[in-house]
């Protein structure tokens, strides 16, 4: 079974990562079926201003190679998040049985019809959501007894009402 988004380590990193592998796409471009585009790392392509994909960027984003950080936790756990928000079905390895992240990202980035505009917005939203989501489990930490990773998604979705509302009581 997916480890929920709220329960991921490195959380708290993922809104610069998002952030930054947004703009990596937006300078250099978007690869597609390759983490960084054929040639990186060349004279012509410095490997740090190469068209990457959307695990290729986030592992630029982490480690200043589209390529070194795929095994790199707080890269998994970005992987992750963004498998659980693409809306489509979890990839499984076929040989673990576990939840396949990077494929899943990767079918999704590798679509013909993707363009960088779309992965770009779709990073961007993913670390206005990463934030959010650290932000609630920080309140809920601070002002429950139970650690978030005990509740489903009816309980948090609850608490993100809740903390929804002290803030806009807080604006008024």
């Amino acid at each position: 079974m997916s480890q929920p988004t709220h329960q991921l380590e490195h959380l708290p990193e993922l809104p610069t990562i998002f952030r930054s592998a947004a703009t990596h796409i937006e300078l250099y471009g978007l690869a597609q079926d390759w983490y960084c585009a054929p040639g990186a790392g060349t004279e012509d392509i410095p490997i740090g201003e190469c068209p990457t994909c959307t695990v290729g960027a986030c592992s630029w984003a982490q480690t200043g190679s589209p390529t070194q950080g795929v095994d790199n936790a707080v890269v998994a756990d970005a992987t992750q998040f963004l498998a659980q928000h693409l809306g489509i079905e979890i990839r499984v390895d076929s040989t673990t049985g576990e939840p396949d992240y990077v494929d899943t990202v990767a079918t999704w980035n590798d679509a013909p019809e993707r363009t960088a505009d779309e992965v770009v917005a779709f990073l961007r939203r993913m670390a206005a959501e990463a934030a959010e989501v650290d932000l609630l489990c920080r309140y809920i930490r601070e002002h429950d007894d139970h650690q978030p990773y005990e509740w489903g998604a009816v309980e948090f979705g609850a608490y993100r009402a809740e903390l929804t509302a002290l803030r806009l009581a807080a604006a008024a």
